[in-house]
C-alpha cells in the first residue's frame, strides 16, 4: 500500500474474500492499521464471500471512505442492497463511511 502512495494514488480500494472468522478479523486488522497509517489515502473496502457483508456493514466504523452496495440486484458475493445497509447502520447506530 505504501507503493500506491508513492505512485500518487488519490484513493485505494481493497476487496477480500472473507470465508471465516479468521479472515474477517485479518481484514478488520488490516483496514484499521491502514486507515491509521501515516501514508493512508481514502480507502474503499469491500468484503466478499460468506462474511463479506459484515465487513461492508461495519465499513464506516472502521474509518473507510466508502464501500459498495447495490440499489436492486446484488452483483457480488457479500454485497448488500443499499436499503439493507442503511437499516443495519441505523439499527446499530453506525455511521456511514465518511465522504
Amino acid at each position: 500500500m505504501n507503493r500506491l502512495a508513492e505512485l500518487g494514488a488519490d484513493v485505494v480500494k481493497i476487496a477480500r474474500y472473507i470465508a471465516d472468522a479468521e479472515a474477517y478479523l485479518d481484514f478488520l486488522s488490516f483496514v484499521r492499521a491502514y486507515v491509521a497509517g501515516p501514508d493512508a489515502r481514502p480507502l474503499i473496502a469491500a468484503g466478499m464471500g460468506p462474511l463479506g457483508c459484515l465487513a461492508r456493514a461495519g465499513a464506516g466504523a472502521l474509518g473507510v471512505a466508502a464501500t459498495f452496495a447495490s440499489l436492486d440486484v446484488v452483483t457480488a458475493p457479500g454485497q448488500l442492497r443499499a436499503a439493507q445497509l442503511r437499516a443495519l447502520w441505523e439499527g446499530a447506530e453506525l455511521r456511514a463511511p465518511r465522504a
